[in-house]
Formats: structure tokens, sequence, C-alpha cells
């Protein structure tokens, strides 16, 4: 049973990781081709980067 919780943990931060890299990903390939960021992939590394603190935020609370 402590396995299935701390799997249930682990899972609810891929989306957020996804969210970030991919984030970082698209920045990347909007330097190299327009030699400027644009504001989607910003918009997506802040989110994920949010969400990541949020979550390890609530994940404190769940333990005190």
């Amino acid at each position: 049973m402590k396995y299935l919780t701390s799997l249930r943990r682990n899972i609810r931060w891929v989306p957020a990781f996804l969210t970030t890299l991919t984030g970082f990903l698209l920045l990347t390939y909007m330097i190299l081709t327009e030699s400027e960021p644009g504001a989607l992939p910003l918009l997506l590394i802040l989110t994920g980067i949010c969400w990541m603190y949020f979550r390890k935020r609530s994940h404190r609370s769940e333990i005190e």
C-alpha cells in the first residue's frame, strides 16, 4: 500500500515536468529558427515551474 501511495505521488509530477520540458524544447527551437524566444515557450516554462512548486508545497502539507 505504501508503494502505491509513493507511486501516485511520483506520477503527479510527470505532467508538470513534461510541460516544463516542452517549454524548454520549444524555446530552443524558436531561438534557433527565429532568433527570438516567443511568448508561448516562456508561458509553458513558467506554468510547469509553478505547477511543480505548488505540488511540492501541497505535498509538504500532506505530510504534516
